[in-house]
């Protein structure tokens, strides 16, 4: 009322750091690691250590990969770490209510990626959306198809068409390490 010359405190508050922080932890659950589950299980090729190069026969390094499940079995976490000091992470996970796996890719840029998808023959299918340039989106779709228990070739491509057809933009081979 008098143009904001007078304030009046609505919280008073007085914060003090912990000398500790003590997660609770976690308790183990068996539910997503049961194999009477099956589609918690189809991405479990992917779990490990993995050097990443671009496919080809000279394709050349660009990262190292590591894949480990979380939150007992119920996730699966990606921590990317490339040429150049570029990283990113990924999080994975089925989602009972939809029977499919959605996938978030998050990098130091703050590009983000979200996926949905599902096990296609023998490859993890995803397909989302991806913001490009002036607001305008594009359509995504990843696959990661093992070739033995060693190797994994992940290919990236992308629609303008709304899916009806594909350009490759990325493919790469994962070598266990």
């Amino acid at each position: 009322e008098d143009g904001r010359m007078t304030w009046v405190a609505a919280f008073d508050g007085d914060y003090r750091r912990e000398p500790q922080f003590h997660p609770a932890a976690e308790t183990p659950n068996t539910f997503c690691e049961s194999p009477a589950r099956l589609r918690y299980h189809w991405f479990d090729f992917i779990v490990g250590s993995w050097e990443m190069r671009e496919a080809g026969d000279n394709g050349r390094g660009l990262g190292q990969v590591e894949v480990a499940k979380d939150l007992s079995g119920c996730l699966l976490e990606w921590r990317f770490r490339g040429r150049g000091g570029y990283s990113g992470k990924a999080f994975a996970a089925f989602h009972f209510p939809s029977l499919q796996w959605h996938r978030t890719w998050v990098d130091e840029n703050g590009v983000r990626i979200g996926l949905t998808g599902q096990l296609v023959g023998t490859s993890m299918v995803f397909t989302g959306t991806r913001a490009v340039r002036h607001g305008r989106t594009q359509l995504v779709r990843a696959t990661w198809q093992p070739v033995d228990a060693n190797q994994v070739t992940e290919r990236w491509e992308t629609s303008e068409d709304d899916g009806t057809t594909w350009v490759s933009a990325l493919e790469v081979v994962l070598s266990r390490r």
